[in-house]
């Protein structure tokens, strides 16, 4: 019995039972837990172990270890033991690329500096002395610290952190492997080879690596160890992989980051502050760190049990590797090649496993099932741009011109009305403030007199409007010139954003002059009097003067600034009039004391009202009794007046009705219906510079729901803006709503694996990340609130969006079919969205 257990390699048997369970954890998380590592719990009730029984109570997060949580929660109240399993294969996949990389490098540096290349070894020599003087650890830590790197979605970011960690660390492997290099070159063996006249190279490859892979093997398993162990210390200086965000539920308890992808290291981010602070909490850290002493102790032992094993002289293990090196050998394999009556078996077996590791890596990914025809999108951008639509501004006759062709389009492919209606009408009227939020001014002009006579300058040419103030927009019959015009003369005068005072007299009326200084953000420029929100009502333009410091009022001023000369917006409801002038007018403004008379036809109110257009492609649920689980895809219709605009073709506004209207026509024209309902919403009044009551995400969301979300759960998908040329990456943003899914993390991930096999660029966000871009619609938010989980596609900045030169020509297409194409086969091939679920 002694001797028996003195044959049993323990170090090698338990590192390998332990190395075994993390790459089932790695490979079959679902297998291991039936949660999801994202989703959040607020408030339960619990059962806990006390004096021998179960007793439950209510808790907040983080929630103790339960018998529903069996290591507990996090502070945002995720289930701590799923974000252990789910997390080794993020934590294992940034050891095994780094030591991947360590290994290529090290490799080839090591065995020529065993071999005897000076010039090598004292390159990896410099290296490791300068690695030993400063810290790794202290090194990983400023570089990793960078925002570049803590803002890495997760796939980049374990390449970069490998990258760093492989820099900062080849050294160490590559003097180990030359040290053993050098250990098998002093062999009798090797003397007798080179005797017979081989090359350094024949030795290296045929005498050298057979009796070096064992070594390396063993070096492997420690070094993955390493890295782990080096993972827990930066996560400790809260340095970890992955996207990060503020946990905006517990942001009262502490200004920190939290990490959205589960991954060990996050984990453990908050040791000191737990320990130090919170004593009672020690299951936030406690279990995170197990998981990196097991995964360190796991590969360090195998490694240790392999070192034990390479020194027996009958190892089988060692025998094994030769053989399999051997067998491995293209030099073998040609030989056994030309004498193939002889070894067929062999050579029969060796090209089948080359056939089949090529194919496995050469096969090609999935085809869509259903191809996007982005061709037909076009056409739809090309019908919605058309001049009779004038822009499609919501409340006005293009807008609702451009309505019915989307419910014609719907109609044609057969996709029923909700409830016997394809719209839901709302009023384009501020109910709260009681005004039209967007207003039509198709005439105005202003003139300049400098004392030589008046230039006149006309609006959409010359200048926009992008508010007019309350007292214009219904004025009354005295405020009107006899041509039945507004009409404001006046004075001009310069307002600095420093509030320097100027001069003013009593018998004059003045046009201020505003300087809003070079801010490239719409939401600076016009805010001049230092208020937080753009547009907002209560703003207030007053500047002081000398003989009253505490401001003048003024009902129309000027912006001076450039930054909007091939800008198209639509006019808004303020309290002021403001201009916004283009070159030729700003240079006629240049100087003193400008005369300035403004005139303006009354501006037109909204004549029809907004609409919702929903349409339904019910799925082989809809008949089924009991909530049955919908899709809905919402996209904006509506956008920016261009009527009379000379050069004005904003097609961008127009791609995200264009694309989900292709989404209808691929999804409707299928010849097995969808196992789940999809709802096609077309939001009317979206396209808005700021936040008001008159968007028809806002009714819908607010007050004219069409269903309730108990009868029909539902995931919601928004499809944003295509953007330019210049958007190269699809952006993606991930919301969880209040009723959330199991599945959401597991159609992350295949939606992940999609883009990633159609070869997309994407960047994917979590929405409560403080750096999300993409489709942050009202919409993705109002939608998002009472769904499973909300997916916004596409871009939803307003930068090219409105710009003299969105045309057809700048459109970005291929981003068009990129969004369509994975919107499409999410629905139809992630299974995680796709089926309903259970």
């Amino acid at each position: 019995m002694v001797s028996l257990l003195r044959r049993i390699n323990f170090p090698l048997l338990v590192g390998g039972v332990l190395v075994l369970v993390m790459l089932f954890a790695y490979f079959f998380p679902q297998a291991l837990t039936d949660k999801n590592p994202n989703v959040e719990e607020s408030a339960k009730y619990i059962e806990i172990r006390q004096d021998g029984e179960w007793v439950e109570e209510f808790a907040t997060r983080p929630f103790p270890p339960n018998r529903e949580n069996i290591m507990g929660s996090d502070e945002a109240g995720r289930d701590i033991y799923t974000r252990i399993i789910y997390g080794t294969r993020n934590t294992l996949r940034v050891a095994l690329l780094v030591v991947l990389l360590r290994i290529l490098v090290a490799m080839p540096l090591g065995i020529m500096a065993g071999m005897g290349v000076k010039p090598v070894s004292v390159f990896i020599n410099m290296f490791n002395t300068f690695f030993t003087t400063i810290p790794k650890l202290l090194i990983a830590f400023v570089i990793l610290n960078i925002n570049y790197f803590r803002n890495l979605e997760m796939d980049r970011a374990i390449v970069a952190f490998a990258v760093v960690l492989t820099v900062i660390g080849w050294s160490k492997l590559a003097s180990m492997i030359e040290d053993q290099t050098a250990l098998i070159m002093e062999e009798d063996f090797i003397e007798g080879e080179v005797a017979v006249g081989k090359n350094p190279l024949q030795i290296g490859v045929q005498n050298l690596l057979p009796h070096l892979i064992p070594h390396v093997v063993s070096f492997l398993f420690i070094e993955i160890g390493m890295v782990l162990f080096l993972l827990a210390q930066l996560s400790v200086l809260t340095v970890f992989v992955g996207p990060r965000r503020m946990p905006l539920a517990e942001a009262f308890q502490g200004n920190f980051e939290m990490a959205f992808e589960p991954e060990w290291g996050s984990m453990l981010a908050r040791a000191p502050e737990v320990i130090r602070l919170y004593p009672d909490r020690m299951w936030l850290t406690l279990f995170p760190a197990l998981a990196f002493f097991l995964g360190v102790t796991a590969f360090n032992l195998t490694g240790e049990g392999l070192r034990i094993e390479f020194q027996k002289r009958n190892s089988q293990i060692v025998s094994f590797i030769r053989k399999g090196f051997f067998m491995a050998s293209p030099k073998i394999y040609w030989m056994q090649l030309r004498n193939l009556k002889q070894y067929w078996r062999p050579v029969a077996g060796k090209s089948l496993t080359v056939i089949l590791i090529l194919g496995y890596f050469s096969y090609p990914a999935e085809a869509s099932q259903h191809p996007f025809n982005v061709h037909r999108a076009k056409a739809h951008v090309e019908e919605l741009t058309d001049e009779k639509y004038q822009g499609r501004l919501v409340g006005f006759e293009g807008g609702h011109k451009s309505g019915d062709y989307i419910i014609e389009t719907l109609k044609s492919y057969d996709l029923e009305p909700w409830e016997g209606s394809y719209t839901q009408e709302f009023s384009p009227l501020d109910e709260a403030g009681g005004f039209y939020e967007r207003l039509l001014v198709e005439e105005a002009y202003i003139e300049v007199d400098h004392g030589e006579g008046p230039e006149r300058f006309y609006i959409n040419e010359d200048f926009i409007l992008p508010a007019l103030g309350k007292n214009v927009i219904e004025p009354s019959e005295e405020s009107l010139n006899e041509e039945g015009w507004i009409e404001y003369q006046g004075k001009t005068i310069t307002y600095h954003q420093d509030h320097t005072s100027v001069t003013i007299t009593d018998e004059q009326e003045y046009i201020p002059l505003i300087d809003v200084g070079g801010y490239g953000d719409i939401y600076s420029q016009l805010y001049v009097s230092g208020q937080s929100g753009m547009f907002a009502r209560s703003v207030s333009h007053d500047f002081p003067t000398e003989n009253d410091p505490r401001g003048i009022s003024y009902n129309l001023g000027i912006l001076d600034t450039d930054l909007y000369d091939r800008e198209l917006m639509d006019t808004y409801s303020l309290n002021r009039t403001l201009i916004i002038p283009f070159e030729a007018l700003r240079g006629a403004l240049d100087g003193a004391d400008v005369e300035v008379g403004f005139f303006m036809k009354p501006p037109k109110l909204p004549s029809h009202p907004g609409r919702n257009i929903t349409a339904l492609l019910p799925g082989k649920n809809w008949e089924e009794e009991g909530p049955r689980e919908m899709i809905v895809i919402g996209a904006p219709y509506d956008g920016a007046y261009t009527g009379g605009r000379k050069g004005f073709s904003p097609a961008i506004t127009a791609t995200p009705a264009a694309t989900n209207l292709e989404i209808a026509r691929v999804l409707s024209g299928m010849e097995e219906p969808l196992e789940k309902t999809v709802m096609f919403i077309f939001w009317d009044g979206e396209y808005s510079l700021y936040p008001r009551r008159t968007r028809g995400s806002f009714h819908y969301t607010a007050s004219q729901r069409t269903f309730q979300q108990a009868d029909f759960p539902y995931n919601y998908i928004d499809v944003g803006y295509t953007g330019n040329e210049d958007l190269e990456q699809l952006e993606i943003n991930i919301m969880h709503g209040q009723k959330r899914s199991d599945r959401s993390y597991l159609m992350r991930t295949s939606l992940s694996e999609r883009l990633q096999d159609l070869g997309v660029d994407y960047r994917m966000f979590d929405a409560s990340q403080r750096w999300a871009r993409g489709s942050t619609s009202h919409a993705l938010y109002g939608m998002n609130m009472n769904s499973q989980f909300s997916l916004g596609f596409g871009s939803n900045y307003f930068s090219y969006i409105n710009h003299r030169d969105a045309d057809m020509d700048t459109v970005n297409f291929e981003y068009m079919e990129n969004m369509g194409q994975i919107i499409v086969d999410s629905i139809t091939m992630n299974p995680h969205l796709k089926e309903p679920q259970k």
